[in-house]
């Protein structure tokens, strides 16, 4: 598990731009590979916070060990704007653009996975999930690789969103004035439950010949998201469905655990780190 490659990094690559908005990613990419597996990356922070730089730790950390990264921004909620489903369709515009790209970019067009924590694990869901199908298929007709396909072999997902009404009821108790999901459906759960179960990645399960094998992990000191009512159904639901699932419980780990630095062993970033690796090396 030593690094077997130096790791290149790009910088602001633009994939796509959505309602006049410049959308970017930063790749880290293992040198000597010609074609080298990719996950594409979404940082959480709630939709309405946060950056492409959370990846700052893992995305090197992979490239040395040959797997690229393609760490994306994508819209945030910011009052009434930006609101769902924008970043869906900017995630899979992501995933389209380094498909299409693939030759240029040095990766293999066929191992592409997705990883996120939070809500960005919430995105990689529902896109790896639901990313074909309507409503969310139809998207942009005018973005360049409107044509590429948005399945994957693999999603990793961390301390993330499933269910969006259990979530909601959660903040109401927990976090009554910043009601994220809320926030990012722009409609109170008491008045359109329908919205809430439309963009839970839960809702989409069903059973599929063709779809990814999931890493779903959690900190059982979790203060932002109920693990009990978020990972374990989700679990649960895709095991049902069939498809290949592996979990991690980190036991004692709060909710932004994963962006620590990873070169800490011992730390729980690391432990992460090296289950996931070898998750991806499996599946990719």
């Amino acid at each position: 598990m030593q690094p077997t490659h130096e790791c290149r990094i790009t910088s602001k690559i633009e994939y796509v731009v959505h309602d006049g908005v410049r959308l970017t990613g930063d790749l880290y990419q293992p040198t000597g590979l010609a074609e080298a597996p990719l996950v594409v990356a979404v940082h959480g922070g709630g939709w309405q916070a946060s950056s492409a730089s959370r990846y700052k730790h893992w995305g090197p950390w992979l490239a040395r060990r040959g797997i690229a990264v393609f760490s994306i921004e994508y819209r945030l909620v910011k009052g009434r704007e930006n609101l769902y489903p924008g970043s869906v369709h900017d995630t899979i515009a992501a995933l389209q653009y380094v498909r299409a790209n693939s030759r240029e970019l040095q990766i293999d067009p066929d191992r592409i996975g997705l990883m996120g924590a939070s809500a960005g694990g919430h995105l990689s869901s529902l896109v790896a999930l639901a990313g074909h199908r309507e409503p969310f298929s139809k998207g942009y007709s005018d973005d360049p690789f409107k044509g590429s396909t948005t399945r994957v072999k693999a999603v990793v997902s961390v301390c993330s969103i499933y269910d969006m009404l259990a979530q909601w009821e959660h903040d109401i108790v927990a976090r009554p004035r910043d009601n994220i999901c809320e926030k990012y459906l722009g409609v109170s759960a008491i008045d359109d439950k329908f919205t809430y179960f439309n963009a839970s990645p839960r809702a989409w399960i069903t059973p599929d010949d063709d779809g990814p094998a999931f890493f779903i992990g959690w900190g059982t000191e979790d203060d932002v998201v109920d693990w009990k009512t978020q990972a374990e159904p989700f679990v649960r639901a895709l095991k049902q469905a069939d498809y290949n699932v592996r979990i991690l419980p980190v036991v004692g780990a709060p909710h932004f655990f994963m962006y620590a630095p990873i070169e800490d062993a011992g730390s729980y970033a690391n432990f992460l780190a090296v289950n996931v690796y070898r998750f991806l090396q499996e599946h990719l």
